[in-house]
């Protein structure tokens, strides 16, 4: 099995796009919190489905 490594703020991340995907923080709030815009959340949740869903 390979080894998957992550840093923490993909940790962070990770735990964020959780809350979004369980509709506990918008995507706004997200963006608030990771110093983010909207639109970089949007492309990044979206690429974050794919990878774990």
């Amino acid at each position: 099995m390979k080894e998957v490594y992550m840093t923490q703020p993909e940790i962070s991340r990770g735990d964020i796009f959780s809350k979004i995907s369980q509709k506990k923080m918008t995507q706004q709030e997200a963006a608030e919190a990771l110093g983010l815009s909207d639109r970089q959340i949007r492309r990044l949740y979206a690429k974050w489905k794919k990878t774990v869903f």
